[in-house]
């Protein structure tokens, strides 16, 4: 597999609305079967996603 520690991964378009801006977000939610190097491997997966799928935002959510 390409990221071993990841148990769980989900990913969803987030909304959100700041009064009269509306913007979407790639957003993927994430489960760590290791926690102490979820660090490294979370910045290295955003860099990933972000040249895979072609985007300059990705937001990863812990759960």
């Amino acid at each position: 597999t390409l990221y071993p520690n990841i148990s769980k991964m989900s990913y969803a378009v987030s909304i959100e609305m700041n009064g009269t801006k509306v913007d979407t977000i790639p957003t993927f939610m994430m489960s760590w079967k290791n926690r102490q190097s979820k660090d490294n491997d979370k910045q290295t997966l955003r860099v990933w996603l972000k040249q895979r799928l072609e985007l300059d935002t990705v937001r990863i959510v812990e759960y």
